[in-house]
């Protein structure tokens, strides 16, 4: 449905996926993150469920209640919902291409560092989790 040599969440994808949206009830995301992120932005803008079904692994991507947008050149999280359901398929994720794989594990690596860090400190001032 999109169409375009770098896809990503800006005014243009978004009004492009919209003019398409016709009559449909339930939304289906299948792809990568830019994808879930236009799909969760219009399913909720519009009051409609989604579904995701991811093509390659991230991080929190596709269960985030949060689709990153680039509004005037400066990316912002906007508030949405979440899909109603995620089917992902182990060997389709392990089959995307190694630069993503490397990106994922990447971007695991400070939330990772966060948690500890947060639970290390409760453990340290003797506060619950």
């Amino acid at each position: 449905m999109l169409e375009g040599d770098d896809i990503i969440t800006d005014a243009c994808y978004v009004l492009q996926a919209m003019l398409a949206l016709g009559h449909t009830r339930t939304f289906i995301a299948v792809g990568s993150g830019t994808v879930t992120d236009i799909t969760c932005f219009l399913s909720h803008r519009s009051g409609r469920e989604f579904v995701s079904l991811p093509t390659a692994p991230s991080v929190d991507d596709f269960t985030s209640i949060g689709a990153p947008m680039v509004v005037e050149g400066v990316k912002t999280t906007v508030n949405c919902h979440g899909p109603i359901a995620v089917f992902a398929d182990p060997p389709v994720l392990c089959a995307a291409p190694r630069i993503v794989l490397q990106v994922a594990l990447r971007d695991c690596y400070p939330r990772a560092f966060r948690a500890f860090t947060q639970r290390t400190n409760m453990l340290v001032e003797s506060r619950a989790f």
